[in-house]
């Protein structure tokens, strides 16, 4: 069966809407979690992203560095080479 959360939200001084906990648990995202949001035909769309690792495409302990998501492995490998 599919499950529709809705809300209605009020944007705060500088344009933000918190999302609830339940839509969070729902979506299956965390504090800090990095989100897409795509703006299309006046509907705006929140969806989850399982961050990668740009260099071989793990998806453990992969953290952000300008942007660009690396995972331990590639980080330390990275750090070994400087």
């Amino acid at each position: 069966m599919r499950r529709i959360l809705r809300t209605v939200k009020k944007l705060d001084e500088q344009r933000r809407a918190v999302l609830s906990k339940e839509m969070c648990d729902t979506l299956g995202i965390a504090p800090l979690d990095r989100v897409e949001i795509t703006c299309e035909n006046q509907v705006i769309t929140i969806r989850a992203i399982e961050a990668k690792c740009k260099l071989c495409g793990g998806t453990e302990d992969v953290d952000y560095i300008n942007d660009i998501p690396f995972c331990g492995e590639c980080r330390e490998f990275g750090k070994k080479r400087e």
